[in-house]
């Protein structure tokens, strides 16, 4: 399995059995969500007791089956990996592959900093569009670098 949130040396087709089989748990998790986002959607706007704009619920409506549609798919193709062992051990060999895992890390490296400034800018024009803006961005802009901050100290640690 290869992807954003993919990369990890592991020696042992069992190592990589464990690993997958967590990443399955969280798959369904994601996909519950998604349900959960799609019932509460449809639920209140067919009750009459959303206070959401069409435009919002239609979004919710799409999220919440784009995260159904998605998961379907991934738990589906998780649980082939894991019942066929020349896939698991092809899927282990491709995603411990040095090269794989450089490029995801850089390619993280160049969606954060794309992020980060495409905030900044909104955190700058929401000044003299609305106070809102600027307060969910700040926030998220903290959150992150307190993210950040709080994981180097504990890599430091652990690594």
């Amino acid at each position: 399995m290869s992807g954003i949130f993919c990369s990890k040396k592991l020696a042992t087709d069992e190592e990589y059995r464990k690993l997958t089989k967590r990443r399955l748990v969280r798959q369904i998790a994601i996909l519950v969500i998604g349900i959960v986002t799609l019932v509460i959607n449809e639920y209140t706007r067919h009750a009459g007791i959303s206070n959401i704009p069409e435009f919002g619920q239609g979004i919710l409506s799409g999220m919440g089956s784009g995260l159904i549609g998605a998961e379907v798919i991934f738990i589906i193709k998780t649980i082939g990996l894991l019942r066929d062992e020349k896939k698991l051990k092809k899927a282990r060999i491709e995603e411990s592959d040095e090269r794989n895992i450089v490029m995801n890390t850089e390619s993280i490296k160049i969606a954060t900093i794309v992020l980060l400034f495409a905030m900044y800018v909104v955190f700058l024009l929401g000044i003299f569009i609305t106070m809102d803006i600027t307060l969910v961005i700040a926030g998220l802009l903290t959150l992150f670098f307190v993210a950040y901050i709080i994981s180097m100290i504990v890599y430091s640690k652990v690594m």
